[in-house]
């Protein structure tokens, strides 16, 4: 059985999605300068590299469908917007790659990988958002707690 976690709801541009993992990648811009005859080098930082964020979303349901090609129709518009990570909270983000999965066995489900880049300069990754009474943040978390509960239920 798995522990609660206290996470937000995800969404990028505004459409919700359940998330079964998230992977996060901060990455540090160092330039090695190494010398002959030397043993060690002397490192500088050039400041962090643009955040890399991996989700694994879900969707399920009989309206699984429609809320897919929702997702698809942001992804196909271009251009970034404010992603919601359900750990830390919104970053202004660009979904660069999707691979979505349809399975037999799991019916009225779609699974995708997906890959967002931070799309800011000289700001914190993330700003935590607190405003939880919104009906799509509601709407969001029951999502989120039936995706757990389907998870689960395959397992």
């Amino acid at each position: 059985m798995s522990e609660t976690w206290d996470l937000q709801p995800a969404s990028w541009k505004s459409v919700v999605f359940a998330v079964e993992s998230v992977d996060d990648s901060w990455t540090r811009r160092v330039v090695e300068y190494q010398y002959p005859q030397r043993a060690g080098a002397d490192l500088e930082d050039m400041g962090r590299e643009p955040l890399r964020m991996a989700f694994r979303a879900i969707w399920f349901g009989p309206g699984y469908k429609a809320e897919c090609q929702k997702f698809l129709s942001a992804f196909e518009a271009g251009g970034s917007g404010t992603l919601v990570h359900p750990v830390f909270g919104s970053v202004y983000a660009q979904c660069t790659r999707m691979s979505m999965r349809h399975t037999h066995e799991q019916g009225n489900s779609a699974s995708a990988d997906l890959e967002f880049v931070e799309d800011q300069l000289d700001q914190a990754a993330f700003t935590v958002e607190t405003d939880t009474s919104s009906t799509a943040a509601n709407e969001a978390r029951a999502a989120a707690d039936d995706a757990t509960l389907a998870v689960e239920a395959l397992a």
